[in-house]
């Protein structure tokens, strides 16, 4: 069975169940899609929304 997952860009993220991404920053927010393949009948899909909080580092120019 395959689980490719996508984000909305179109940028393929793995080939597993569980979404994992590294080194998250706030542009890797937004909607992932998960579908499910196993070759028989019509793949599924199933969407998440992942929010990044973060601060914004303050910064000072003199």
């Amino acid at each position: 069975m395959r689980f490719p997952w996508f984000s909305l860009a179109g940028e393929e993220k793995l080939h597993s169940h569980v979404l994992s991404i590294e080194n998250v920053d706030r542009h890797k927010g937004g909607v992932y899609i998960c579908t499910a393949n196993n070759r028989v009948g019509q793949p599924a899909s199933s969407q998440v929304v992942l929010h990044v909080l973060c601060k914004y580092a303050t910064h000072i120019h003199i």
